[in-house]
């Protein structure tokens, strides 16, 4: 009798052991899985903003123009939503962009999607807070579609001031040269 008691507190013992084990694990997936300071940044690309566009054509030759976007911050303040429309080659272009930051690889994230295509664009990467430069790097197939080459590419985010932010898009080119393709800057 006295046997079967010792393993019952046992049994018991280990029980709420497991349970003291899995609600620390539960706590630390909720803190992750909630906005880190991180999160302060992306969230200056909230409100309205007024677009500069420009776009390349071929060497350094860009044609430009205007356009707004308005970011807002989504699911509780884990991402922004960024959508914004410019007129290009006589047509309103539109383009929608979610933003965050994943706790788990302490690294900003970036999907978006365009007129431009059916394909989604993604990046990751890190902010340096001496440059106020957020890089985000990514890989796509070829954009033209005539290759199944990678293009790997960059977006480059300047953070200018709380009313001005740059971004541009630069491809790398297999011998690591870069062009910029996409040069935009937002003010409010």
């Amino acid at each position: 009798m006295k046997t079967r008691r010792i393993y019952w507190v046992l049994l018991l013992f280990l029980l709420y052991s497991a349970n003291i084990f899995t609600q620390s694990d539960e706590d630390e997936a909720m803190k992750i899985a909630g906005p880190a300071p991180e999160h302060e940044l992306i969230k200056k690309l909230e409100g309205k903003w007024n677009v500069e566009f420009k776009y390349s054509i071929g060497g350094d030759a860009m044609i430009g123009s205007k356009g707004f976007a308005e970011g807002k911050m989504i699911l509780g303040n884990r991402f922004l939503s960024f959508e914004q429309s410019v007129e290009f080659a006589g047509t309103n272009f539109t383009s929608l962009s979610i933003m965050g930051y994943d706790r788990r690889i302490n690294k900003y994230t970036y999907y978006g999607i365009d007129e431009f295509g059916t394909y989604a664009v993604t990046g990751e990467g890190k902010y340096d807070n001496d440059t106020k430069v957020m890089t985000l790097y990514g890989s796509t197939l070829d954009p033209s579609g005539k290759t199944t080459s990678m293009q790997d590419y960059k977006f480059v985010f300047e953070f200018v001031s709380d009313a001005e932010i740059k971004c541009d898009v630069i491809f790398i080119k297999p011998d690591k040269t870069e062009t910029a393709i996409v040069k935009m800057t937002y003010k409010k």
